[in-house]
């Protein structure tokens, strides 16, 4: 037999015996985070900004069929050092489930998978198959965060170019108020779909057409801040055109008609400049060379590294299902009255409800003194579990019909010998202007930083004491002042200290 022949069957060999190695860590990677891919299949096929989710996988796979020919001059073989992957990612899971973080438990659910491939397939195959490993992290569902600052961004842009064409504007947060019409950039306004749709878009074909660092670096600028841009213009054209046509077009339906126009014209822009920067043709590498058998690796070298692998797969899930495993829920849970000094009385029923997804126990109650009213929510929650936690994107501490918030953010207030940072929404006039103010409870202590409530959350999971938590939200009425309204809650929140013992009764109920 010529020495080609063997080494091309040395090759089918390793991969053959690899295969068979890796074909049941990876279900096994899969399975013990079901949970987290259940989580995400949910988010892509519910949320439009996420339906690309779908295509990560299979163009994943296709970049590693377009590299087959590099593959099969490769030797793969486990790599003890690439545990260290696998731990890391394993080490994410279990902090981001004990402090119920789905950004982080996705994106370890997806780590522990890529870490898996490297430690069984080595890091010569890994250095061929870098980008595929990375892109599959865009299954992760990721860039809520950039809304807000993207509303805002987008409504500001929007009206410095109105008032340059003279256009009387009147600018309340996220609110355009223009004599044509009242225009809100909403959510769905904020380009968060274009945007990371052109960032996968451009990351993609950077690598299937770019060389040079420094066009990469170029490309994927233009991918990302285009898009950001080019939705400021889109905001401002919407208006304009329901500026000059008296509202009869842009407004509805057919804003969203006009707007994906324009972000496709954009990408196709981006594209082309793509192919104009392009250092060879799209999708075709550079030719692979055969390379010599690595040197045989020890019996106990590879048991290191094929037993850590499925060792560490195991282990994780094992200490989430035991020493972190939520205790059984209390049957029936209930908030007695909050009681309150210098004068607040209880006011009847209040119209402002919050929509709390997950808690054991809500109680709205109406305070009033002295002409000031302000309504008090609690939302108990007896332990944090997915679905019922106090820091959680679906939660709405403005029901429906109060409108998008027009103004957030962060406040300071006195209580006493203590100093409390509340988070803040300002609600839009129409049904009523309000301003909610709340914080959290959690390990017995009061924040409204999204950070150390989860710290605090992980904190106590992670030595498997699921203690109780809850949201204190405080709102009222802005009848003339802002501040004056900001007064009037930390009074009321100053003199409402007395839920301390509350919370703490309903917590060994």
């Amino acid at each position: 037999m010529s020495a080609p022949v063997a080494s091309r069957a040395g090759l089918q060999s390793a991969w053959g015996r690899t295969v068979l190695l890796l074909t049941p860590a990876l279900l096994l990677a899969v399975l013990t985070n079901l949970d987290a891919w259940r989580a995400m299949v949910t988010v892509w096929s519910t949320t439009t900004t996420y339906h690309h989710g779908f295509t990560i996988l299979p163009i994943t796979l296709l970049l590693v069929w377009l590299r087959r020919d590099a593959l099969a001059a490769l030797h793969p073989r486990p790599e003890p050092l690439a545990l260290v992957l696998v731990l890391g990612f394993g080490l994410l899971g279990v902090l981001a489930r004990a402090a119920e973080i789905q950004l982080f438990i996705n994106t370890a659910a997806v780590g522990i998978v890529v870490a898996t491939v490297v430690a069984l397939l080595g890091r010569e195959v890994a250095r061929v198959l870098w980008f595929p490993l990375l892109f599959a992290f865009f299954m992760v569902p990721f860039g809520d965060v950039f809304v807000p600052p993207l509303q805002v961004l987008t409504a500001e842009v929007a009206v410095f170019f109105l008032r340059q064409l003279g256009i009387p504007v009147f600018h309340d947060g996220i609110l355009i108020t223009i004599p044509t019409g009242i225009f809100e950039v909403a959510e769905a306004c904020a380009g968060i779909r274009f945007l990371i749709a052109n960032v996968v878009i451009a990351t993609l074909f950077a690598y299937l057409a770019l060389d040079r660092p420094w066009k990469w670096v170029v490309f994927l600028f233009l991918g990302i801040v285009v898009p950001v841009v080019a939705n400021t213009i889109r905001a401002f054209g919407i208006i304009m055109i329901a500026h000059w046509t008296d509202s009869r077009y842009a407004v509805g339906v057919d804003h969203i008609v006009y707007g994906w126009g324009f972000f496709t014209a954009i990408m196709l822009l981006i594209l082309w400049l793509g192919t104009w920067m392009a250092d060879r043709p799209v999708g075709v590498f550079a030719a692979a060379e055969a390379t010599p058998p690595p040197p045989a690796q020890r019996t106990r070298t590879l048991a290191t590294a094929i037993g850590g692998v499925f060792g560490l797969l195991l282990l994780f899930p094992a200490y989430t299902s035991t020493v972190m495993a939520p205790p059984p829920l209390p049957q029936t849970l209930t908030l007695p009255q909050p009681i309150t000094t210098n004068g607040w009385q209880p006011d009847g029923s209040s119209s402002w409800r919050p929509e709390i997804v997950g808690a054991d126990a809500l109680r709205v109650d109406r305070f009033a003194k002295d002409g000031s009213v302000v309504d008090l929510a609690i939302a108990y929650f007896a332990f944090e579990r997915p679905g019922a936690k106090v820091v959680f994107q679906l939660h709405r501490l403005v029901p429906e019909g109060y409108g998008e918030p027009m103004r957030w953010g962060t406040r300071r207030l006195t209580l006493g010998d203590e100093t409390v940072i509340a988070r803040f929404q300002i609600l839009p006039k129409g049904r009523e202007r309000r301003i909610v103010l709340w914080w959290y409870w959690i390990d017995q202590v009061f924040t409204s930083d999204v950070l150390e409530a989860k710290l605090l959350t992980a904190r106590t999971r992670l030595v498997g004491s699921h203690d109780p938590a809850a949201i204190i939200a405080f709102s009222t009425s802005i009848e003339d002042d802002e501040e004056e309204a900001f007064a009037t809650l930390e009074a009321f929140a100053r003199d409402a200290l007395a839920m301390r013992p509350l919370l703490y009764a309903a917590a060994h109920n």
